[in-house]
């Protein structure tokens, strides 16, 4: 019996990273959707390829302008980020809908297609998101019907 990878939406706060005023209690979560599949980058280790979804700010409220910068930078972010593979599986599995943990970096909850995540309409909000989804699509195609199990 072949099983699927599991397809996961990733969380991780990359507030640190961010140059513009913020409201104290504000987090900028980038969103990123990976399979559980590993691959290798000048490294030993292995690491997990995510799709980079967008930045969600969290907490304090945000102005027009703040919120422009955030979609502005969001178009200019790479669409492809690599994790380590230790981090990712390490990251605390969290439920739909459930706010990330204070004091956590990085979070993770299994890609639900008949839950509130539908991927095309979430791929349309992408900047160049139909053709990110038909590589996430074939990408994910490719690795269900290499799978070694």
């Amino acid at each position: 019996m072949r099983t699927k990878p599991d397809v996961w939406i990733f969380l991780v706060d990359e507030t640190r990273h961010w140059l513009i005023d913020l409201p104290e209690d504000t987090r900028m979560i980038g969103v990123y959707v990976a399979d559980s599949s590993h691959v290798y980058i000048c490294s030993m280790s292995p690491s997990v390829e995510a799709i980079f979804v967008g930045t969600v700010p969290v907490g304090g409220e945000l102005d027009t302008p703040t919120h422009n910068d955030i979609e502005e930078a969001d178009q200019l972010t790479e669409p492809f980020k690599y994790f380590s593979a230790y981090d990712f599986e390490g990251a605390p599995v969290i439920a739909e809908g459930v706010p990330m943990p204070e004091n956590t970096m990085m979070a993770r909850f299994p890609f639900n297609p008949e839950g509130g995540w539908d991927m095309e309409e979430l791929a349309d909000s992408w900047g160049e998101g139909r053709e990110f989804y038909g590589a996430l699509e074939e990408s994910s195609q490719v690795a269900h019907e290499n799978a070694p199990f």
